[in-house]
């Protein structure tokens, strides 16, 4: 036969006993400064600030990122005046990319022919 259980306490009103002026001696005040709750971590592709706190040097390459796009802009400007003006030269390397596209296309166009001439090879 197992014991009955038996009360630990003998006085069970925890209300009246914490509040009582012994307990209340001894104990030290409670905290009043809780601390708050943590803000949301910002993301540092979206915000310019967070991304300097974690790497300084992005504020320096941002800056030479905008002169470029900033060139580049003018450049662009300045061609398509030219070209309105029907003073546009161009250049050695456009006049290469045009020479290299008329070749892959005249390419293009014969295998293309030969290939339905064939009528073996499936597209």
């Amino acid at each position: 036969r197992a014991p009955s259980p038996r009360p630990i306490m003998t006085n069970t009103d925890l209300a009246r006993l914490i509040n009582s002026d012994e307990i209340q001696s001894v104990v030290r005040p409670a905290k009043t400064d809780a601390q708050r709750p943590k803000a949301p971590k910002k993301n540092p592709l979206k915000n310019l600030e967070a991304m300097l706190a974690l790497n300084p040097y992005h504020k320096l390459h941002r800056d030479s990122e905008m002169r470029a796009i900033e060139a580049r802009t003018l450049a662009k400007q300045a061609k398509i005046k030219a070209l309105r003006d029907g003073s546009y030269v161009k250049t050695e390397d456009e006049i290469q990319k045009a020479k290299d596209k008329a070749a892959r296309k005249a390419n293009s166009t014969a295998f293309y022919a030969q290939a339905s001439v064939e009528g073996d090879v499936r597209f």
